[in-house]
């Protein structure tokens, strides 16, 4: 059988799949939806000519420029303003900007779906152009673009240079050889006022659209049971206190909370001095911490890091695990780290794409079930164990000590957390 002839077949094999599916049972289920989109993807490559499909990908990254463009310009919103549809000849006057660059700008767009052409030169949105133009999503662009893509059109660069040796440093990686500085990102971003504050914005919306890990996570099975008194969770480097606010407000209410409860935020002074007082509810506590230094808070029945890990190198995570481990109370505390759990093999395009971004962002990486074991196990952890998020996205990853002079066999995953 020829290649074109498998192909054709995979494709048909696919097609099948994808008309057998029930569209009523996606909407409450986001595995099959994911699951659904992949075989999508992959029926549109069992379709594509090689040849173009390779090709396709050299010019793929006009479509961010243009994107980038109609934000400056922004067209999205404009667009979104005329529910009947507007021309590149009105969006030129609105804009300032020239009519046939206007045009040649949104037809990329509506060939990627991005927008809709409802007629020649005419613009109409869709659900994805009214995401475009969300200030959260907008500011997105502008950051990754200023920031990050410019990064990354050195990375070929710096790698050569390197002898192909990933960054690891936070003062010596992709950003600081493309943007000439010595700053790490956080440094370098405060002089960049406006681009920190797409930063934050983009970081606290887009991310925060996702469900919560204490969504589908057994909070009284694996929390609550057991809890003693005292600090149950320890927010490390929790920004503004968005998870511990959203699980206070999930399950603070309920019978199964213990009134003796303290939640602990902790953040470097300047984040924590941000926080209007009135933005928190009253069981949390601000605590200044940066997590290279040793933890203040002992005996937690929990210590949280959401995406913290992810930004730096092994080496570096070393120092913030070990830290905590030192604090945590052997066969009591948890360590729940909530970041992509990438599989030890077939990552999806999203987690392979942000493990990339975490390179160039800060010499970090998103890691798979077998990195985190390692990474956790070397840190002095043991039990570890993973838990999958509803959406697709991040994953939960829970572990514990044990106490000095104490060994535990190496843990087989379980059903409890897989």
């Amino acid at each position: 059988m020829s290649t074109t002839e498998q192909d054709l077949q995979h494709a048909t094999t696919l097609l099948s799949k994808l008309q057998a599916t029930d569209a009523k049972a996606l909407e409450n289920d986001s595995a099959a939806r994911h699951e659904l989109l992949q075989l999508s993807r992959n029926l549109t490559a069992a379709l594509e000519n090689p040849v173009d499909r390779a090709t396709d990908l050299v010019f793929k990254p006009y479509t961010t420029v243009a994107a980038r463009i109609a934000v400056d310009l922004n067209l999205f919103q404009h667009i979104c303003d005329h529910v009947d549809g507007i021309t590149s000849q009105k969006l030129a006057e609105l804009t300032g900007a020239d009519e046939v660059l206007i045009t040649r700008i949104l037809r990329l767009l509506a060939a990627t779906a991005h927008l809709s052409e409802s007629s020649t030169n005419t613009w109409t949105a869709n659900p994805t152009t009214h995401a475009l133009a969300s200030p959260p999503v907008a500011a997105g662009h502008r950051f990754v673009y200023d920031i990050l893509v410019t990064a990354a059109l050195r990375t070929p660069t710096y790698l050569h240079e390197s002898h192909y040796i990933a960054p690891t440093a936070p003062t010596d990686g992709l950003i600081q050889y493309a943007h000439q500085t010595k700053l790490p990102i956080f440094d370098y971003l405060a002089t960049k006022p406006s681009l920190l504050a797409d930063f934050n914005l983009f970081m606290g919306h887009t991310l925060g659209a996702r469900s919560a890990w204490h969504d589908w996570y057994d909070v009284e099975g694996r929390i609550l049971n057991g809890f003693s008194g005292g600090d149950l969770v320890v927010d490390v480097g929790g920004g503004k206190g968005h998870d511990l606010a959203a699980l206070w407000a999930t399950h603070g209410q309920h019978a199964a909370w213990p009134s003796s409860a303290r939640l602990v935020l902790q953040d470097l002074p300047q984040v924590l001095s941000a926080i209007p007082p009135s933005m928190l509810p009253a069981p949390i506590t601000l605590t200044p911490y940066d997590f290279f230094t040793p933890q203040p808070v002992r005996g937690a029945r929990v210590y949280l890091l959401h995406h913290i890990l992810h930004d730096w190198a092994d080496s570096y995570c070393h120092t913030i695990l070990t830290h905590l481990r030192e604090a945590m109370a052997p066969g009591y505390s948890k360590l729940l780290i909530h970041e992509l759990v990438l599989p030890d093999e077939g990552a999806s395009e999203l987690q392979a794409r942000f493990d990339l971004v975490m390179m160039t962002f800060n010499g970090g990486m998103e890691r798979t079930r077998g990195q985190w074991r390692g990474l956790l196990e070397g840190a002095g952890f043991c039990k570890v164990r993973f838990w999958e998020g509803d959406d697709g996205g991040d994953g939960l990853v829970e572990a514990e000590v044990v106490g000095r002079g104490e060994t535990v066999e190496k843990e087989t995953e379980t059903e409890i957390g897989v």
